[in-house]
């Protein structure tokens, strides 16, 4: 698989395809060729337009369905107007582009407190970890809001560049998976 990924201020596009064959050697700059094959846009839009930091703290999202789940984590990767969440592949029917889900962070420090946020890249595949990362942005952000101040203290004090690990596989994100149940939230 290859990808190719192009951002500036407005646009974030995510390209994938598979390397079909080795074609041969170009005689110009002595590089390798390959043909590409089934290529196809992955994501037209995402969560990442700001740098983001992976965030330890706890927190849930709720989905409400015909049987509500709530899914927990120790952490995620967070923006100031958008978080990367890592599912298991159970979640895959669950978690759907456009919908509106309720996440509350729950840091031991202060009074929990909570977000709508919207799905807008759903299902970005993980197979090494069995799950997949999906990316969220906040739907009701206002500046004088407590929540939003809350969110950006978080960054602040909590805040970490996420550093990559070469050696193992499997999303970075995953390690931050707790659980998943049914029901209400328990503060």
């Amino acid at each position: 698989m290859l990808s190719l990924a192009f951002q500036n201020e407005n646009l974030f596009e995510l390209w994938s395809g598979e390397v079909s064959e080795f074609v041969g050697v170009s005689q110009n700059h002595n590089l390798d060729e390959y043909e590409i094959t089934t290529i196809k846009q992955e994501m037209a839009s995402s969560e990442r337009a700001e740098e983001r930091f992976n965030v330890s703290v706890p927190l849930k999202l709720r989905i409400s369905s015909k049987l509500e789940r709530v899914y927990e984590f120790a952490g995620c990767s967070l923006s100031k107007k958008g978080i990367g969440l890592w599912f298991p592949n159970s979640a895959k029917s669950k978690i759907k582009l456009n919908e509106v889900f309720q996440l509350t962070f729950q840091p031991r420090e202060v009074e929990p407190f909570t977000f709508n946020i919207k799905c807008i890249r759903p299902h970005c595949e993980d197979t090494f970890s069995n799950g997949f990362v999906a990316g969220f942005i906040f739907t009701n952000l206002e500046e004088d809001n407590l929540a939003t101040i809350r969110l950006n203290q978080l960054i602040e004090a909590r805040g970490k560049l996420p550093a990559p690990e070469m050696f193992f596989p499997g999303h970075y994100l995953a390690s931050f998976y707790e659980n998943e149940s049914f029901g209400d939230f328990a503060v």
